[in-house]
């Protein structure tokens, strides 16, 4: 069951608090950019390295060089944070992926686009949205959203791609894109999850690989014809 704002689950009590609003300066004195800006970057750094629910605002305004007052002022509560995070995250993932479409061959884009997964571990970092699932109850109502839209937008693209493979008989015939593209999604997300717990799961491109190799026709074989 979905909660409203002033009903959800605060993830730390000193972020559930609303003191009194401080803009603290328009800018950050550690780097010179828009204080919103530095909160929103430092908040995602800790969010896909530790999770929504391991930082609270005092860890945050400590990392910016800011007071707690003034990341209320720019996002009043946790929730809101974690909302526009996630829209940011959900909307640069799209543009990444929408700008994969330039790649021709259909196998060769779905493994462009299980590199995006890739290099974000390479970093040291979990998918924003896929790792918000796991903290769902703590996510807010709008935050809810975003992770749903998200997943909504991989699936539709993941589906379109494989069956612009079935148009370029690139996949077998019976090959169904929208059950697929689940599987593909769950697995390259997955990956990441089973990726913190050790060393030893596959990268998400090397995943992709193998299930185009597990769909992909079998090259057709040569008959030779024996000369009499």
């Amino acid at each position: 069951m979905r909660t409203g704002q002033t009903g959800a689950v605060q993830v730390r009590c000193d972020d559930a608090a609303s003191p009194p609003a401080s803009r603290g300066g328009d800018t950050a004195r550690s780097s010179g950019r828009p204080v919103r800006e530095e909160i929103l970057g430092a908040a995602r750094e800790l969010a896909q390295t530790v999770g929504f629910e391991a930082f609270s605002y005092a860890d945050l305004a400590e990392r910016v060089g800011i007071r707690p007052a003034s990341i209320h002022h720019h996002f009043r509560y946790k929730h809101d944070l974690i909302a526009e995070l996630l829209r940011r995250y959900r909307l640069e993932f799209a543009q990444n992926a929408n700008g994969l479409n330039a790649i021709v061959s259909a196998p060769d884009r779905l493994v462009a686009y299980a590199r995006l997964f890739t290099e974000v571990a390479a970093q040291g970092r979990m998918c924003l949205c896929g790792m918000s699932a796991a903290e769902w109850s703590s996510i807010g109502d709008a935050g809810q959203d975003e992770v749903t839209a998200f997943l909504s937008e991989q699936r539709a693209w993941l589906t379109a791609t494989l069956s612009e493979g079935l148009k370029q008989k690139v996949f077998p015939d019976d090959l169904k894109p929208g059950a697929l593209a689940e599987v593909m999604l769950v697995a390259l997300e997955g990956a990441h999850l089973l990726a913190r717990a050790g060393d030893q799961t596959p990268d998400a491109t090397t995943i992709m690989k193998h299930l185009l190799r597990t769909i992909s026709p079998p090259p057709a074989r040569q008959v030779k014809v024996s000369r009499r």
